[in-house]
């Protein structure tokens, strides 16, 4: 039952006794792998420790060719593929091992590097666990919650709004509404928002808060009082409120439901936090802080520089003066308080989350495992393959001769566009045009993008930058030609080519370095697989030809 891979056998040959067989392996859709995952999360844990491959004595569980297709789904989308090849997994996961097996006898698994990212990753994760439990796990949105919250923030309002910049012109604004002076009228003369008759329709969820406060008092028709806001003057007029719409509600309940938790959790956090620094005696220095906040002369940084009181003490955390300046000084302009109270909670919480020793539970044992044996295969393929890779100016030229179709530019488009709104008017706009009329002109008097101040102007475009619907009309334009009307989703356009750029072959320095980025992978793999190739000489490979079936008939039903 042992195989000793040699140069010409693969991994997909399955041992069983002394016979060989060839394991061809045609999976179903990737919505059975969904399910079969769904199966498996809730398989005990001697199933998923079920054995497919030994590699030198160690073992390939099941639980590892599940991971390794998760992680294969979500970074090689397989929905596209429609199908996959267990054997191909296998094979995969056995070279895994081959190369980190081949590092870690070189000593990479124990080098300093390795060490603090998988203290760190252990931290990062426990952190979460500590999160899920404190506070996530803690929080909930009751469907009265969720509706209260419909019912209340999606109400509409239609709001007039003068905004200016000086209270003097507030106030003259004021006394010729009390003098009977339209609104919409002052609105057109004198306010900054550029809004038609100064009148918006606005979500009380999306109004910033100082309009909420408005509208919560104004009934409709009323016009509020001077409302001063950073240096800005604004006067409102309540005109109409409607209620949340009830049809809405089942669109909207998933996002609300997710918001209100969102905004418990950060509740729950403040207080856990609280609960964290009562816990831990924790205080700071206010005198020492308020003179650092006061004396930030360069004199004054050389002094707190090498000063070793401690501004912040606690029963697990302290900091000093000297390790605040070099931590934190010159690095934000936050406040020198708020940048303590951060820090304060940060290690509270790092302190909090590794004690609970989260480490130690299967789940996340299993989890910095695996992180680390990447780290390991990541440290190996950067520190022993790729410096041996080598790509000579002469290869990359020779490439770029023999790939020269690989780096032409696409041909690009200087265009004019005239969108407008509705077909009636697009078959003005075109009468125009074949009246004689300027495109610039005819752009500027009706179309209705950001573009028509320019005449209608877009710039250089590629043909994949125009709408689909666009884009085999205008590559037919010649130069100066004008579009028929163009339906393109919702609105019309009409288009004029400018000008355009012939076929051309990017220059062989402007390509450079993706040449040399497609060598020097083809090279790597070249090299990868020269190197499992020569550890698969001496390497002893058990495969289980019926754990690996049972895993091919789970994927089948």
């Amino acid at each position: 039952m042992v195989l000793k891979v040699n140069r010409d056998n693969r991994v997909s040959m399955i041992v069983s006794g002394n016979k060989i067989l060839q394991h061809k392996v045609l999976l179903p859709l990737i919505v059975s792998f969904l399910i079969l995952f769904s199966l498996w999360g809730c398989a005990s844990l001697p199933e998923q420790r079920r054995v497919l491959a030994l590699v030198d004595g160690d073992p390939l569980e099941r639980a590892d060719l599940e991971y390794a297709l998760q992680i294969a789904h979500r970074r090689e989308k397989l929905t596209d593929a429609g199908e996959l090849n267990i054997s191909s997994f296998v094979e995969r996961l056995i070279d895994e091992k081959l190369i980190i097996q081949e590092a870690e006898r070189m000593g990479m698994g124990n080098s300093a590097d390795i060490i603090d990212k998988v203290n760190a990753y252990i931290l990062r994760e426990s952190v979460v666990l500590l999160f899920n439990n404190e506070v996530k796990g803690n929080v909930s949105a009751s469907e009265d919650e969720v509706m209260q919250y419909y019912f209340e923030q999606y109400r509409k309002f239609t709001l007039g709004i003068i905004e200016v910049d000086s209270r003097e012109k507030a106030s003259t604004i004021e006394d010729l509404l009390l003098q009977g002076i339209q609104f919409s009228s002052l609105a057109n003369e004198f306010s900054k928002t550029r809004l038609r008759d100064g009148m918006t329709e606005l979500e009380f969820r999306n109004m910033k808060p100082f309009m909420q406060d408005v509208v919560q008092v104004l009934k409709v028709g009323d016009v509020s009082d001077i409302i001063a806001v950073d240096g800005h003057y604004y006067i409102v007029k309540l005109v109409n409120e409607r209620e949340a719409p009830e049809d809405g509600f089942g669109e909207a309940r998933d996002g609300i439901e997710q918001k209100i938790k969102a905004m418990k959790a950060q509740k729950r956090s403040d207080e856990y936090l609280k609960i964290l620094r009562k816990k831990a005696h924790v205080k700071m220095n206010e005198d020492i802080l308020s003179s650092m906040e006061t004396d930030k002369g360069d004199e004054a940084m050389e002094k707190w520089a090498i000063d070793e009181r401690l501004i912040v003490t606690g029963d697990t955390i302290s900091l000093s003066v000297q390790e605040y300046v070099s931590k934190f000084l010159q690095k934000d302009k936050d406040s020198a308080e708020r940048r303590l109270n951060n820090w304060i909670d940060r290690k509270l919480v790092d302190i909090e989350a590794l004690s609970r020793n989260y480490a130690e539970q299967p789940g996340l044992r299993e989890q910095v495992k695996r992180y680390k044996k990447q780290l390991i295969k990541n440290n190996f393929m950067n520190r022993v393959l790729a410096p041996q890779i080598k790509v000579s100016e002469e290869e990359m030229m020779d490439y770029y001769q023999l790939h020269l179709s690989d780096f032409e530019k696409p041909v690009e488009f200087r265009i004019q566009q005239i969108t407008l709104n509705s077909e009636a008017e697009g078959e003005d706009a075109i009468q125009n045009l074949q009246q004689g009329a300027d495109f610039a002109w005819v752009a500027k008097k009706m179309s209705q993008d950001a573009t028509s101040g320019l005449g209608g102007m877009v710039g250089w475009v590629s043909k994949a930058k125009l709408p689909e619907e666009a884009r085999e009309v205008v590559s037919a334009l010649e130069i100066g030609e004008v579009s028929p009307l163009l339906k393109i989703g919702d609105y019309y356009r009409i288009y004029r080519v400018q000008n355009k750029t012939d076929k051309a072959i990017k220059e062989f320095d402007e390509v450079k370095p993706l040449v040399y980025r497609k060598l020097s992978r083809d090279k790597f793999a070249k090299l990868y697989q020269h190197y499992l190739e020569g550890l698969k000489k001496e390497a002893e490979i058990i495969v289980y030809d019926k754990e690996v079936e049972a895993v091919r008939q789970m994927f089948r039903k």
